[in-house]
């Protein structure tokens, strides 16, 4: 599904005097990671908030856990879940 691309301060991007379109899974998948629960209107329930683990105790299992409800909350199932230092990999598709 294509929609439209944030760029990384999450502003719209604009090419050659137009909104820019493309696959938006992983973009809309960051979104969920960054946001917390009653962020969203439409699914008031949906968000993350990955900020809030951080300098926290929770384990690697319980941030997966945690990432694999909210994607299925919007239509989503993670395939794979990396935390590798400081960066966090992964990959989904759509049910």
């Amino acid at each position: 599904m294509n929609d439209l691309v944030l760029d990384k301060n999450n502003d719209l991007q604009v090419a050659n005097g137009d909104f820019v379109f493309s696959e938006s899974i992983m973009q809309e998948t960051k979104l969920i990671m960054q946001t917390a629960a009653g962020q969203w209107r439409y699914n008031p329930i949906l968000g993350l908030d990955m900020e809030r683990f951080v300098n926290d105790e929770t384990n690697y299992d319980e941030i997966k856990v945690e990432l694999k409800r909210q994607l299925k909350l919007d239509g989503k199932r993670l395939k794979t879940f990396e935390i590798i230092g400081d960066q966090i990999k992964i990959n989904v598709e759509r049910v």
